[in-house]
């Protein structure tokens, strides 16, 4: 599943987002953690879900519709 639906409130495009984050373990510069998140946000008016564990995550909660529970 990877066919965003347009904005909820505006009808406008949506744009899919991956944040990564690295935090440097103490005593090395080397060995970093990743943190990985996926949003999925309206490029008309901004609104847009929080970010999210896994991609498919994201989209189905961006696809949600009242309509469909």
């Amino acid at each position: 599943m990877n066919d965003l639906k347009p904005c909820p409130f505006c009808g406008g495009a949506s744009f899919f987002l991956v944040h990564e984050e690295y935090e440097l373990e103490p005593k090395s510069e080397v060995t970093a953690n990743k943190s990985v998140t996926y949003k999925v946000f309206c490029l008309e008016c901004g609104c847009g879900t929080p970010y999210m564990r896994s991609k498919d995550e994201a989209i189905e909660a961006w696809n949600r519709r009242a309509s469909n529970g």
